[in-house]
């Protein structure tokens, strides 16, 4: 079991119990001032935009806990898309 522990508090995390956060490549598909409507999938969210510079409609975005952190490339966006379904597929 890994174990790892912080020296100025007790706080120990367990390799197999805790949850991994994920950032989710979406298609930007509508701006508004700051934030933006994206996509994948068929599921649609509201981000804010503020880390993104320039943003436009069609961008690919890396979205984590409700912001755009990155721009990337569409042709990386749809295989990682296709990658994650691919590994919800195997859990199911």
């Amino acid at each position: 079991m890994f174990r790892y522990s912080y020296p100025k508090n007790e706080r120990i995390f367990y390799k197999e119990s805790q949850p991994m956060c994920i950032a989710i490549p979406m298609r930007l598909i509508n701006i508004e001032g700051t934030t933006g409507l994206v996509e994948t999938d068929g599921i649609s969210r509201m981000v804010n935009l503020i880390l993104i510079d320039n943003p436009a409609v069609g961008d690919y975005l890396i979205v984590h806990a409700g912001c755009a952190i990155n721009r990337i490339d569409e042709e990386v966006a749809l295989e990682t898309i296709e990658t994650l379904k691919s590994l919800y597929d195997l859990q199911k």
